[in-house]
């Protein structure tokens, strides 16, 4: 029996286990069993196909065997989470079957097993292919996301109200339009408080009366207010009821749309229609077939039809020019190529007149289609003024002839003014370029004839004879011939005399109309052709009298201006021969003071002979000598040299080594030497140092033939000192010439406008008599505002030119007598530098031209000095390279590195024999001695750049080519000058 039972037991569990695997192998998901070691302990076919074995072959053996070790650590891991989770644990992940190579995504399912004592029998896993579901997903996903773009693009959101319970459900882009968040109240009552104020009330009126009670369609236009930026906003909602089986409602479904840009446009084109009706002018626009598009208001005012009966009409029907269809085209095809088109023409109104109108009108295209807007103005009055003023114009006309005279008398005036002006200008830059007194008058004389005009000037002295004869000195222009065989005294009744004796008597200007003299003289000065004679008296420094003559083959009154103009120009010759005179003279004691050095010089080398007396003559020699032989011992000395050094007699000893001499001097505080080496004697050296006692020495170093060396020293102190206060005044004395040149370049400007303001008060005293006696006219008063205009731009033009030059001088002026050290720009100083030359080279057609590029360099230096520098350039240039014809001076800058800048000024003139390059920086050294050349300039500069500026200054030049000054200065100068121990 109980084997039975047993028998029936064990085909029951086999018949459990069959069931059990057919079951198992009847779902399509894969199944495993694992113990809790991870090897498996059962699995599925679908499991099979996924390691690519049999059960058999994967039962007893673990993941690893199957799959590689990182795939077996995340199964592995996945095994151990279900374990220590103690319950379900589910997951996803990417699996490629063995046997087909699919790859398909599992969600996996893993739960620990437990026998009945509760102990862990392994891990139950089962994967659910849910690869298509996935896909579903993600297509899914996709379409919602593409809904939603769509609904941001368009600004659109649909929504869905749920009428029972007044609650609402919406797009994602529903809360972007509204500018709520998702904590905002899902109510309708909510969305009702978003509504404008302005609109609530009949939003509410709407959706009782027209949605609720009639059932209608949503459709709505109205204005919400956006908490989260307080934007006033337009919106447009749409949409439906949707009923229940009992016919109540349910729900309202529907869209909202941002139409704020569409309200916008379309109260813009409203605003467009209004403001066309209320211009002054007609507007109307055309198509390529002449239709009217559009009229406003004042076009269908104008032509007298209504709008409707003036739409129906074309162009060509209202148009007296364009008539015809081939006028209209060929006026389109113009229209098309021109763009825009100002004409004129005649309209024909709906009564039968014909008014005339300008016409602006403007070609455009606009979706492919052509069309023109036409500004149409009435110009009926306008042609009536326009007659009314040619009538007017003729009479003006007619008066503009009477004062055509007096213009041009006025302006013969003011254009004598401004040649007297410009001749008392030229004349300070004669008296610069002047080498003597000569000179200086007779290019006083010829500035007379070429600027002002006169056919004759010539400039008499009265000499101390009996008669009191004129002598012609200086002369200029046509009949020098006539002149020379007239004898002019000061005496009545001789030849020629006429105004000069007059002028000369009475010591005042005589201005002699020749026309109606009937005297012998003036039949003869006629005969030269000429009509007029003025003579001007003056009285120089040495009391000599003289008279300036001038002849013109015109003759005018002169005014008080001229009159004063003249007299000035005579005074200016005068002080510029006392100028003369004076620079004369400091050339002759120059001259005299070289001749008597060279003449001392000469008696000391005769009176003595070199041979026998050599020690006498070195020790009566002004400076002292020292020689140290080739193995720096004391050979020899002179008497000076106690005097220069604080030694006794008896330390200065023959065969006294340098170091011990260099020593003892150091013991004694004074430091006359330089540290050079003694192998760096081998060009003759020149140094200067400043000792303790306020001397100033001078060094010179020579290598002789034997290796000796032979050192001499001299005091200069006195030389120095004589030296600087000769540039001092030489300083002053290039300031003082400036200064005059600079003043005589303002009498233009300021001359010009006295003038100016002169016939500006007499127009107004004119237009105020007339004004008085109630006798103005148009004529009179447009004449003075004319000149008043004209007068107003003159003076004030050369004043501003007046402050410019003013400007210019202060700045150079300061600088250049004051050595005060100031940031600048380079460009700008060397600008302003040159433009104070002017006056010097301007009249002779010299120019220059200066190197943009010195606007990028700043410096930190003394202006004052360096402008000096320049200065004395460009005058040696005038004086020596441009002495035959009209030439260029250049200035290039450069910055050198480190902190330098390199200046070259250079000219196209004759350049310097080989012969004086050597000596241009000596001084009193010139070439022009007794001429104006004081020989102190290039040495002065040469001073100026080593010392003050603390640079270097060569020079280059080749004959016939020009010259070219090379200086190189820090840009930073050191503040505290060191010298030399």
């Amino acid at each position: 029996m109980t084997n039975k039972v047993t028998g029936a037991r064990q085909r029951e569990t086999q018949d459990g286990d069959i069931h059990w695997r057919m079951l198992l192998e009847a779902i399509p998901d894969m199944v495993w069993l694992k113990d809790a070691e991870g090897v498996y302990l059962y699995c599925n076919k679908e499991f099979e196909s996924f390691f690519g074995a049999s059960e058999a072959e994967i039962v007893g053996k673990t993941d690893y065997d199957f799959v590689d070790k990182k795939l077996a650590d995340f199964f592995r891991s996945k095994d151990r989470e279900a374990i220590n989770k103690g319950g379900v644990s589910i997951n996803e992940e990417w699996i490629t079957y063995a046997a087909d190579g699919r790859r398909v995504l599992l969600e996996t399912t893993k739960k620990p097993v437990y026998d009945t004592q509760g102990r862990l029998q392994g891990v139950l896993g089962i994967g659910h292919d849910i690869t298509e579901r996935k896909r579903l997903e993600d297509k899914l996903q996709e379409n919602e996301l593409f809904f939603l773009e769509s609904q941001q693009a368009a600004s659109i959101s649909s929504f869905r109200t749920d009428f029972a319970t007044q609650t609402w459900h919406a797009s994602e882009v529903f809360y972007d339009i509204l500018g709520i968040d998702r904590h905002y109240p899902s109510t309708v009552a909510a969305l009702f408080d978003l509504v404008h104020q302005d609109d609530r009330g009949q939003l509410r009126s709407y959706f009782q009366e027209n949605i609720l009670n009639q059932h209608e369609a949503i459709r709505r236009e109205y204005r919400i207010v956006r908490p989260h930026d307080g934007q006033v906003r337009w919106m447009l909602a749409q949409g439906k009821l949707v009923f229940d089986d009992e016919g109540e409602i349910k729900s309202i479904v529907g869209t909202l749309q941002d139409i704020t840009h569409q309200q916008r446009s379309r109260y813009e084109l409203a605003l467009v229609n209004f403001a066309l009706n209320h211009v002054q002018d007609a507007v109307y626009l055309v198509d390529a077939q002449g239709h009217f598009l559009f009229v406003n208001d004042e076009a269908v005012r104008v032509h007298g039809y209504s709008r409707d009966e003036l739409l129906r009409l074309r162009v060509i029907d209202v148009d007296a020019v364009y008539r015809t269809e081939e006028q209209w085209a060929a006026h389109w095809q113009e229209m098309k190529s021109v763009r825009t088109l100002v004409l004129q023409s005649q309209h024909k109104t709906n009564d039968g007149k014909s008014i005339p109108v300008e016409i602006t009108a403007n070609y455009f295209e606009y979706r492919n289609q052509s069309y023109i807007l036409g500004l149409v103005r009435d110009i009926s009055e306008r042609v009536a003024m326009h007659h009314e003023l040619m009538r007017h114009r003729t009479h003006l006309e007619e008066l503009v002839k009477d004062k055509t005279q007096e213009l041009a008398t006025t302006n013969h005036k003011l254009t004598r003014l401004s040649r007297l002006q410009r001749a008392i200008s030229l004349s300070s830059q004669a008296l610069v370029r002047a080498t003597s007194e000569q000179a200086y008058r007779q290019e006083m004389c010829q500035l007379l004839v070429d600027v002002c005009g006169y056919r004759l000037v010539w400039i008499g002295h009265v000499l101390a004879d009996a008669e009191n004869t004129v002598q012609v000195k200086a002369s200029a222009g046509e009949g020098l011939a006539w002149l020379s065989a007239q004898v002019i005294t000061q005496q009545e009744g001789a030849l020629g005399q006429g105004p000069h004796s007059q002028a000369l008597r009475s010591g005042r200007v005589a201005n002699v109309d020749l026309t109606h003299e009937p005297a012998l003289w003036a039949q003869q000065a006629r005969s030269q052709g000429w009509r007029s004679c003025l003579v001007v008296p003056f009285r120089l420094d040495d009391g000599q009298a003289g008279l300036f003559t001038m002849y013109a083959d015109v003759h005018t009154d002169m005014c008080e201006d001229e009159l004063q103009l003249v007299q000035e120009m005579v005074h200016d010759y005068v002080q510029g021969v006392a100028v003369l005179k004076l620079r004369r003279r400091h050339g002759e004691i120059m001259d005299e003071l070289a001749e008597r050095v060279r003449d001392e010089s000469l008696a000391r080398q005769q009176n003595q002979s070199l041979a026998e007396k050599l020690q006498l003559v070195l020790d009566s020699f002004e400076a002292g000598i020292f020689v140290w032989d080739k193995d720096q011992c004391l050979a020899f000395w002179n008497q000076n040299v106690l005097g220069l050094f604080p030694l006794s007699a008896y330390r200065i000893h023959a065969g006294l080594l340098r170091d011990d001499f260099m020593q003892e001097l150091q013991r004694n505080g004074e430091k006359y030497d330089t540290t050079r080496p003694w192998d760096a004697w081998q060009q003759p050296i020149h140094e200067r140092v400043q000792t303790h006692q306020g001397w100033e020495l001078e060094y010179t170093r020579r290598v002789a033939q034997d290796g000796s060396r032979i050192v001499v020293i001299s005091n200069i102190t006195e030389i120095t000192m004589l030296r600087d206060t000769l540039q001092r005044n030489q300083r002053m004395a290039d300031l003082g010439g400036m200064v005059a040149g600079v003043a005589h370049d303002l009498n233009t400007p300021i001359g010009i406008a006295l003038t100016a303001s002169t016939t500006l008060a007499e127009g107004v005293r004119c237009i105020e008599k007339e004004a008085m006696k109630g006798e103005m006219r148009r004529s009179a008063l447009t004449a003075f505002l004319d000149q008043s205009q004209w007068a107003s731009r003159l003076i004030e033009s050369n004043l501003n030119r007046a402050i410019e030059l003013i400007t210019s001088f202060k700045q150079v002026a300061v600088d250049g007598t004051q050595a005060q050290r100031r940031r600048f720009g380079l460009g700008a100083m060397l600008q302003e530098v040159m433009i104070m030359m002017q006056p010097l080279l301007k009249p002779q057609g010299h120019r220059w031209w200066l190197d943009r590029h010195a606007d990028e360099i700043n410096m930190d230096s003394y202006p004052g000095p360096l402008g000096q520098v320049i200065t004395n350039l460009v005058q040696n240039a005038v004086t020596h390279a441009f002495v035959d014809h009209p030439g260029l001076l250049t200035l290039r800058i450069r910055a050198r590195a480190p902190d330098q800048v390199e200046i070259r000024v250079s000219d196209n003139g004759r350049g310097i024999p080989p012969e004086h390059l050597q000596r241009i920086f000596t001084p009193f050294f010139t070439t022009r001695l007794g001429q104006g050349g004081t020989g102190l300039g290039l040495h002065m500069s040469h001073r100026i750049v080593t010392s003050v500026l603390q640079g270097s200054i060569e020079v280059n030049s080749v004959q016939g080519q020009g010259t070219e000054f090379c200086i190189v200065i820090p840009c930073s100068p050191q503040r505290k000058q060191e010298t030399s121990a």
